[in-house]
């Protein structure tokens, strides 16, 4: 967290935008083991981003709730760069193979 993530502001309407976003990015993940795993995480968040949107909460609720989505979409989207990641390596190592 920097300074400048003091003065945005969290909006169910940000948060359901990273959400669909990333939801997105998972529908392209080929293995189909990978993305049943992200999917699981996905759908465990969703309920939350809903009450936040539509059920009236405190402040203190709404932000305990938006942090908690927040967490695990950056959970979530570090698993996705991760298997990015090994997906690199896998064909370095082939390509280093076959030389």
């Amino acid at each position: 967290m920097g300074l400048l993530d003091i003065f945005r502001r969290r909006t169910p309407l940000k948060l359901r935008k990273k959400y669909d976003r990333l939801r997105e990015k998972i529908d392209r993940i080929g293995n189909i083991n990978e993305r049943l795993a992200v999917l699981r995480l996905m759908d465990q968040i969703e309920p939350s981003i809903v009450s936040v949107e539509e059920h009236h909460m405190s402040n203190f609720e709404r932000k305990q709730t938006m942090a908690y989505v927040e967490s695990n979409l950056r959970k979530i989207k570090f698993m996705l760069n991760e298997s990015k990641q090994k997906k690199r390596e896998k064909t370095n190592y082939l390509k280093d193979a076959k030389q």
